[in-house]
């Protein structure tokens, strides 16, 4: 975590200013994350998720679009057939 130390000091027109003492440093870790290249199920599972955003969304959109075509035409007939005016 890391900690600030602030001083407040007024400057001539009697704002408050806020500097900080020491530096701001963050301290990193070493971490090691697996890449595509280095993980054929991290490459393999990338690959799906691209996959999936093309192909749900296309799916829902004909599915939607086929429900409601079907679902218009379907209250347009009467039980025998017949297109209600």
């Amino acid at each position: 975590m890391t900690s600030l130390q602030v001083s407040v000091s007024a400057d001539s027109n009697d704002e408050h200013v806020i500097q900080p003492k020491t530096p701001l440093t963050t301290t990193t870790t070493s971490t090691t994350t697996a890449s595509s290249t280095d993980n054929p199920n991290v490459s393999r599972a990338n690959a799906i998720d691209r996959y999936s955003r093309v192909v749900f969304p296309v799916i829902f959109t004909a599915f939607s679009v086929t429900y409601w075509i079907h679902y218009i035409n379907a209250n347009s007939v009467n039980l025998d057939g017949f297109v209600v005016d």
